[in-house]
Formats: C-alpha cells, sequence, structure tokens
C-alpha cells in the first residue's frame, strides 16, 4: 500500500468518524431541545391548572388545606376550617358581615416570636397597632394569578396580621424572604382571641370578603407542604414560606 493511498484511506475514515459524531451530537441537542420544551409546556400547564384550581366553580376560592409540615409550622387553624380543634364553630361578626369559614392559616406561636417575609416583595401597608386586631404588614409579591375566567391576572399580596411590626418598616420598602418584619403580639386585642399567633393571608386585591386564596397552594416545597424558610434553599417565584419559624 502507497503512502498516498495509506493518506487517502485514513483520511475517509476520519470524516466518517467526524460525520458521525456530528450527527450524534446534533441529534442530542435536538433531544434535549425537545426535552426542555416539553418540560416548559408540563410547567405552563401545571401552573394552568394550579391557576384554575384556585377558585372553583361557583367563584368561591377553593380549600387545598395543609398536607404536611402543619404541626411542626405550628398551624392552629388553617384556611378554610368552620370550626376550631376544640370543636367550636369559626364565627366571626364584623361591621359588614358574618365570617364563618376561616380566611387565612393560623400560626400559633408565643408573643415576641419572631416574624419573617414570607416572600420577595415590597411592603404594602403597615399598621402598628389597631385597637382592634393589633398590627399589620401587608408585602407585595412579585407574581399574579387570574382568580376567575374573565378577570385579567391581579398580583398577590400577603398580609401578616396580629404582629408588631418593626419600627422604621414602610410603605415601600424593599423586602428579601426571610428578612425580620415584626415579632407576634400578645393576646389583648378583641380580634387576637385568647392566644397569640400570626393571621397569614394571601390575596388578590383589597376586598376583604372575595379576594382571599389558600395559602396552601403557594408552598415552596409545593401545594399542600408547609414549607420554612431555609436561606440555602432558593424561593421561586409564586411561590411562599412561613412567616414563623419552624
Amino acid at each position: 500500500m502507497s503512502i498516498l493511498f495509506k493518506v487517502v484511506y485514513f483520511a475517509q475514515i476520519a470524516f466518517i468518524i467526524a460525520s458521525f459524531l456530528t450527527v450524534s451530537a446534533t441529534s442530542a441537542e435536538a433531544e434535549a431541545e425537545a426535552e426542555a420544551e416539553a418540560e416548559a409546556e408540563a410547567e405552563a400547564e401545571a401552573e394552568a391548572e394550579a391557576e384554575a384550581a384556585l377558585v372553583n366553580s361557583d367563584g368561591k376560592p377553593a380549600v387545598h388545606g395543609a398536607k404536611r409540615n402543619s404541626r411542626k409550622a405550628g398551624i392552629c387553624l388553617d384556611y378554610g376550617k368552620t370550626r376550631f380543634r376544640n370543636g367550636r364553630r369559626y364565627h366571626l361578626i364584623e361591621p359588614t358581615r358574618t365570617i364563618t369559614s376561616h380566611e387565612g392559616i393560623d400560626f400559633c406561636k408565643r408573643a415576641g416570636t419572631p416574624v419573617f417575609s414570607p416572600v420577595n416583595g415590597t411592603v404594602r401597608w403597615v399598621e402598628q397597632d389597631n385597637k382592634s386586631y393589633g398590627g399589620v404588614v401587608a408585602i407585595t409579591t412579585g407574581f399574579a394569578v387570574k382568580p376567575r375566567p374573565g378577570i385579567a391576572q391581579s398580583q398577590v399580596f400577603v398580609e401578616m396580621v396580629h404582629i408588631v411590626p418593626v419600627l422604621g418598616l414602610k410603605r415601600g420598602h424593599r423586602v428579601q424572604v426571610g428578612q425580620l418584619i415584626g415579632h407576634v403580639q400578645k393576646a389583648e386585642r378583641p380580634n387576637i382571641g385568647s392566644k397569640p399567633h400570626v393571621h397569614f393571608a394571601v390575596r388578590w386585591c383589597e376586598e376583604a370578603a372575595t379576594c382571599h386564596l389558600d395559602p396552601n397552594f403557594f408552598w415552596r416545597d409545593g401545594p399542600g407542604i408547609v414549607s420554612c424558610f431555609d436561606k440555602s434553599k432558593a424561593l421561586p417565584n409564586g411561590r411562599i414560606v412561613s412567616p414563623v419559624p419552624c
């Protein structure tokens, strides 16, 4: 076999191998792109399903409930409950309405327990000490929901009620998840009851009677899985963590 023939022969072999590798790489890239697109579509479908499940066909907020970690987090009254653990009916009379099911989640903690921002967001308002229900901090999140058909997407905000806000916290301040925003207030106001606790609400508008949603849809670790703040875990947009240590 001449030297020239060997050169041509090996050049052809090298070309065939290179072509095969190129085709394989292109095929792998195409498969990766297809998988990424499928995952994106699945995520979009899951988000749409979750969003559609936020309200029932009658327009009332759906109830998911806490499925895991509720005791660890100190939940003493979950969203949508019509009775307390002792069997007593939930019955709250306000000037314009009577409430018979719970419109948030109560975290029972000792007075003075730190209260953290459950999201990254902007302070919507601060009420230092209302004579009826104590202090409140509301935070606008970075995500929106479409609560029911025919209504445009609305920015979600969260409320922590029955707390003593930290001094200097004001409307417009940016806060990060896990940032201290107050402490649990003593049970010394008419609407707090006998036990200190944080009333945690998720809302999409400021009409208290109709704009609340079950916070259990939005936990960082998945619907119904009450999620504690952990600085080592990133908080995806559209998710929340507990406003109290757990």
